[in-house]
């Protein structure tokens, strides 16, 4: 966020799939607008927790799904 604020944006909107509340706290006179799939009231719990179907995945195959996006669209990144 203090990175995005160098740059002067209009507004700035987070959108996370989990969020504590605490975290959430932290952000909110830093940002406009924060969108959260899946609230937590707990401060500290495993992200794995607000999946139905998690595993982990290598730094690799994170690369390749985001180029595999990429190139559905027609898009260089």
């Amino acid at each position: 966020v203090k990175a995005i604020k160098k740059l002067k944006p209009k507004r700035i909107i987070v959108a996370v799939p989990t969020s504590s509340m605490a975290a959430l706290r932290l952000l909110d006179n830093e940002v406009d607008i924060i969108v959260v799939a899946n609230l937590r009231e707990e401060p500290i719990y495993a992200v794995a927790d607000a999946y139905i179907n998690w595993r982990d995945i290598s730094e690799e195959e994170a690369f390749k799904m985001i180029m595999d996006i990429y190139k559905g669209r027609g898009e260089k990144l």
